[in-house]
């Protein structure tokens, strides 16, 4: 392998990751989502006093609001925050270096499966830098690069995991080839503590693994294959001892179809109307079905190429602009990179990579709302490299000169896909997706009135917006620890905070308000025309956003 021309060539590539994502970074998405700032404030915490904001040392499952957040970005984060400090662009920060490792590590990939159908040096560094050129000018990427992802940190963790395994495959080295699969087994291991649905595909990508490269893992390193398998085992022993697999019931139930008293009703309702005789219902109508029909249609609904190449699930947060998740010149590409797979499907390579696309579909079928990019994050690496494949499938039907007018062609086409999505991105997509940013300047007004040691009261505790508060301020974490008041736990099992101090977040029921001052930051909605025009009521400042609209009043209220 030529590797001193790929080393060149990923630059290059990563260089134009790095235009597409640094312009306005930190304040592209516009400000924070609520994750993003537990993130970064619980990461702050663990550096400050060794708790997160709960007052618990150093834990492995980590309560938030109530969404069971696992430990890998938070640990990750914290030596950021000790250099930088606490700032929105400090909390991206991992996830835009996980977003070169990706580049980088699906051109690794590439190479060794090239290599594995016997593909000239040649093909190979093409294939690859063509792989890595597709991931950074791609819409996921790039949008997976300026947010705090923990699937994106978990995707760079797997891929490097597989860089590993596949290299220790190839290198006689043993020294070299023991080391590789220690470090592989660590990575594997560090997915399941990042983001919860590799605690599903990872273990099942390396059982696919183990099975399509049996023979080469069996002459593998012993020590390194042990020490490897231990630390995988080693994270799984965290999750466990931590609370982790207990807390991700408690988690599930707002995003879990497959609730047993909801299937056992879908079956009884069919029952009651089937006229079947009852052995028949019994076995046509039950939980085991319901729940086998449920998930059949989540995962038959992931092959959906509008949520692929039209517009993807629509939520401000993961999907800003209700843009597509992949570029779609690729389309044709992919299937026949499909097509491709099935001449080969003898091949290992086409093995692990059906393996990949198959068994990353998964955990997102679990869950009540499949279609969503945080979830889908595994396939969308392997998408971009099965297009690579496509393309080179349809140029072994070309002659030389036709492969150079179609690849001078297609790079054009993806120069200009690129140039368009940095403009959408960086134009359109602030204008007409989620701005965060009201909660910022929301935390901001509540600090400067606490300090007035009069009650300070906003509303929509469900959205959390104490988290903002914390961030924003950065707020001594031993103090908010010990101030910190609940609400009760809902039902879908979220924990949202009434109380810091003498600041509030709750709704306001106005019949049941103490006889005593309150300052009210609320929305200009949450505040009727009578109360205004009360001389209970007294305006003291009208908050407005960047494009001079008012987000919020502050109201002074005397009983």
């Amino acid at each position: 392998m030529r590797w001193k021309i790929w080393c060149l060539g990923a630059s290059i590539v990563v260089c134009l990751s790095l235009l597409l994502c640094l312009p306005k970074y930190g304040q592209l998405p516009s400000g924070l989502n609520r994750d993003e700032a537990a993130l970064g404030y619980n990461a702050y915490s663990l550096l400050k006093t060794g708790k997160d904001e709960w007052g618990k040392s150093w834990p492995i499952n980590i309560t938030s609001f109530g969404d069971q957040k696992l430990p890998g970005y938070i640990y990750t984060l914290i030596p950021f925050i000790a250099v930088f400090g606490l700032e929105t662009w400090v909390v991206r920060l991992p996830s835009l270096l996980a977003g070169l490792i990706v580049i980088v590590g699906m051109g690794l990939i590439t190479i060794k499966l090239a290599k594995l159908v016997k593909r000239s040096t040649n093909w190979q560094l093409i294939a690859s830098f063509a792989v890595m050129l597709l991931i950074a000018i791609s819409p996921w990427h790039m949008h997976f690069s300026r947010v705090a992802y923990e699937t994106h940190l978990a995707m760079a963790f797997f891929v490097s995991s597989v860089v590993g395994l596949l290299f220790a495959l190839d290198i006689k080295h043993k020294l070299l080839q023991q080391s590789l699969l220690i470090v592989a087994g660590l990575l594997a291991g560090l997915t399941l503590l990042t983001y919860h649905g590799y605690q599903i595909f990872t273990p099942l990508f390396l059982l696919a693994f183990l099975v399509i490269f049996f023979q080469q893992i069996k002459k593998l390193d012993k020590v390194g294959l042990v020490i490897g398998v231990f630390l995988g085992l080693l994270s799984v022993g965290l999750l466990i001892s931590g609370g982790v697999l207990q807390a991700n019931q408690t988690k599930s139930q707002g995003i879990n179809p497959f609730n047993e008293q909801v299937l056992l009703k879908k079956a009884t309702e069919y029952r009651s109307v089937s006229n079947l005789p009852p052995l028949i219902n019994k076995v046509l109508f039950n939980k085991f079905s319901e729940g086998l029909i449920a998930f059949t249609q989540n995962y038959a609904s992931t092959f959906s190429g509008t949520f692929f190449f039209i517009h993807g699930s629509g939520h401000g947060d993961h999907n800003p602009g209700n843009g597509n998740n992949i570029n779609l010149f690729l389309a044709p590409f992919i299937l026949l990179g499909l097509l491709a797979l099935g001449k080969y499907h003898r091949e290992k390579a086409t093995q692990i990579i059906m393996a990949w696309i198959f068994l990353a579909l998964i955990p997102s079928s679990l869950t009540i709302n499949p279609l969503l990019e945080v979830r889908l994050g595994a396939i969308f690496p392997i998408l971009e490299l099965l297009a690579a494949f496509g393309i080179f499938y349809l140029f072994s039907y070309f002659s030389k000169s036709q492969q150079k007018l179609a690849g001078t062609t297609l790079l054009i086409i993806a120069l200009f896909s690129a140039l368009r999505l940095f403009i959408f991105y960086t134009t359109l997509a602030p204008v007409i997706s989620v701005d965060n940013t009201n909660y910022h300047l929301l935390a901001k007004t509540l600090f400067k009135y606490q300090t007035n040691n009069e009650t300070v009261l906003t509303q929509s505790p469900a959205s959390s917006p104490y988290i903002w508060y914390l961030f924003e301020n950065k707020i001594d974490p031993a103090l908010a620890q010990k101030s910190i008041v609940h609400h009760q736990t809902t039902d879908e099992g979220f924990k949202h905070v009434k109380q810091i101090g003498n600041v509030y977040f709750e709704t306001i029921n106005w019949i049941d308000l103490e006889k005593k001052p309150y300052i009210l930051i609320l929305k200009p909605t949450e505040i009727s025309f009578d109360q205004r025009m009360s001389p209970q009521f007294s305006l003291v400042e009208v908050i407005n956003d960047a494009k001079d609209q008012t987000i919020y009043e502050v109201w002074e209220y005397r009983n």
